[in-house]
């Protein structure tokens, strides 16, 4: 890389974080929400790290279960000595209806304060999020190079949001 350039690209301000949730954290990082492997104690430990916890709502088995595990972590972070990153929990569109109604539900209870949408439209989840104060995130763009990007400033009701964002992925000419 030449002298002076800088591998930092500015997102546009519709697609950054919001304060509430970039000033708490140390790094500008996610812990990765995996699939079979990310859990309230990992999530925990990234929050009180300063760093985004996220973790894939069907890694906890049931809606209870849910439940208990965003408990575990408001709790863990509660005890956290300094202020903690967020909680994201990622939402598969494509669950079926009643599993993914009863998650959402528990999201809006706990109102999580990031959730990362992946694997289909966020369309019926965006208002709701919004309505008790959470931002929301998608996965979007080709399964070969996934982008991500801030559904926060799209009206959900004019389209769905993932294909909205698949136009302004070919659009915006450096990916964040």
């Amino acid at each position: 890389m030449p002298a002076g350039e800088s591998w930092f690209v500015e997102a546009p301000e519709q697609m950054r974080l919001p304060s509430s949730i970039s000033s708490h954290l140390r790094l500008p990082l996610m812990a990765a929400p995996m699939l079979h492997v990310s859990g309230p104690e990992l999530v925990s430990a990234a929050c009180r790290s300063g760093v985004i916890g996220a973790f894939p709502t069907p890694n906890a088995r049931t809606a209870d279960q849910l439940d208990r595990w965003l408990t575990q972590i408001e709790d863990d972070c509660a005890r956290a000595e300094r202020p903690c990153a967020p909680v994201c929990a990622n939402v598969i569109m494509r669950s079926s209806p009643d599993l993914l109604e009863a998650d959402l539900a528990v999201l809006l209870k706990h109102r999580v304060p990031l959730v990362l949408a992946s694997v289909g439209s966020p369309k019926s989840i965006i208002a709701p999020l919004h309505d008790v104060g959470s931002s929301s995130l998608t996965v979007s763009g080709p399964r070969r190079e996934p982008s991500l990007w801030s559904v926060d400033a799209i009206d959900a009701s004019e389209a769905s949001a993932t294909d909205m964002l698949d136009g302004a992925a070919k659009a915006w000419p450096k990916r964040i």
